[in-house]
């Protein structure tokens, strides 16, 4: 999902070293996590199909280990 050219350019990644690096500490996660993981999705997603979920209405759910609060 966030595996793209844009975020390789601005975190590094891909084949070789980042040519450019930038810092990243204005964008980095309060979690200790690299990066959300697909099961983060998944499970916040299994959530809100479950009858647990059954009264949540209109709330925003963000999974981004904390990146929003920064």
């Amino acid at each position: 999902m966030v595996l793209n050219p844009a975020v390789e350019a601005l975190f590094g990644g891909g084949d070789g070293p980042a040519p450019d690096p930038k810092p990243t500490d204005g964008v980095a996660n309060l979690l200790d996590v690299a990066l959300v993981e697909v099961d983060d999705i998944t499970a916040a997603v299994a959530y809100l199909a479950s009858d647990e979920a059954r009264h949540a209405t209109g709330d925003a759910l963000p999974v981004d280990a904390g990146l929003l609060v920064r």
